[in-house]
């Protein structure tokens, strides 16, 4: 049956009942459901068993909206027939499939087009005082809007249109729910679910899972940051472990060793081929009088290297003053403690000075004050 074909599937006969044109008498009085005018059986090569209007009619009718009508005069014939309906629907989060048995009592009725608050049901049974008791929707294209779904206050069932498999039906009529509010009276036993639609509990899935998502970022910041605060106490344990370690060390360290390890490392970073130079020389780990930082000063009997930025070019002063390496200060060697290195290459610490004797000046400065010594 296609859409732009002016047959109708199925009209009433004249006692009111839906009529399948393939299985009743060709002559008979029948009308069309939608517009009420008489109908007759047309049996082509084209199109299927159907009924047709007489010509002139204006009727605008289609198999849909005479199918959705039919599926709703059958329900109601069958609801009022047998008493009792069978709905099978689907749980939509856990999927689990239910088959539900209902029996009317006998104060029920079954009507069509009935009012639901601000909407109207497809079919719906009747209690007492017209009290709407069950609702039904016809899906057979479009199903129930969510304001609509929420909005019906009853127990309701959306259900597929099945033409060929109700009408074929010769006891209760068996349904298939697309959508329900069922839930929201009965949870699912399996998962919980207590959506009054198919569309909210999707909705609810996905908050639930977009929660989840959030809890586990949640867990896995608090997590970083249990950790990192768990690896600063650590680095401050650590820390506060080898200060105090390096108090006991300095304890027990020998008288001037803080003075020879100073003297160690201004030699590696500043002279590192001195040893390879010079053969004998005196070194003096003294307070810089300049800017008052440890230093090592190079003592007037052997001179300051003169491949050495020790040496301030820009300034003119004696070749056997010491020098600073830090702010350029020069003049006699401050008190501190010496270390002479011997021509076997041991380093012995001499006893602590104060103001050496300062030899006359047997070597002279070559211009732009680079210093030079005597071979021998």
């Amino acid at each position: 049956m296609t859409r732009d074909h002016a047959g109708v599937p199925f009209a009433l006969d004249a006692a009111g009942q839906v009529a399948d044109p393939a299985l009743v008498p060709r002559e008979g009085r029948y009308s069309c459901l939608a517009c009420r005018e008489t109908v007759r059986i047309r049996r082509g090569r084209k199109y299927r068993t159907h009924f047709a209007h007489l010509a002139g009619s204006r009727c605008t009718a289609t198999g849909e909206s005479v199918e959705h009508r039919v599926f709703k005069q059958g329900l109601c014939e069958r609801l009022s027939l047998f008493r009792a309906f069978e709905v099978m629907l689907c749980c939509p989060v856990c999927l689990i499939k239910l088959r539900k048995k209902y029996h009317l009592l006998p104060v029920h009725e079954v009507a069509q087009e009935v009012p639901v608050g601000s909407y109207r049901a497809d079919v719906a049974i009747l209690g007492e005082n017209a009290e709407v008791k069950v609702a039904f929707e016809a899906y057979y294209a479009h199903q129930v809007p969510e304001d609509k779904a929420l909005g019906l206050t009853v127990l309701w069932f959306e259900v597929q249109v099945n033409l060929a498999a109700l009408l074929k039906q010769a006891g209760v009529p068996l349904l298939t729910a697309v959508n329900t509010n069922l839930f929201a009276r009965q949870p699912c036993s399996r998962c919980g679910n207590a959506a009054a639609s198919k569309a909210q509990a999707q909705a609810n899935v996905l908050a639930a899972k977009q929660q989840r998502l959030e809890e586990q970022a949640a867990k896995a910041a608090a997590l970083q940051a249990a950790q990192k605060q768990e690896r600063e106490a650590r680095s401050a344990q650590r820390q506060k472990r080898e200060q105090a370690e390096m108090r006991i060390y300095r304890v027990a360290l020998p008288a001037h060793a803080q003075e020879q390890a100073v003297l160690s490392a201004f030699l590696t970073e500043h002279l590192p081929d001195i040893d390879t130079r010079l053969s004998h020389y005196t070194t003096i780990v003294a307070v810089c009088p300049g800017c008052s930082l440890q230093t090592v000063f190079f003592d007037s009997q052997h001179m300051v290297p003169t491949w050495t930025a020790l040496v301030r070019r820009d300034t003119a002063f004696q070749p056997w003053q010491s020098v600073c390496i830090h702010c350029g200060w020069h003049g006699r060697a401050p008190s501190g403690v010496a270390f002479t290195r011997s021509a076997a290459g041991a380093v012995a610490q001499t006893e602590t000075f104060s103001q050496m004797p300062h030899r006359a000046p047997a070597l002279s400065a070559q211009p732009e004050g680079r210093f030079w010594w005597q071979e021998d």
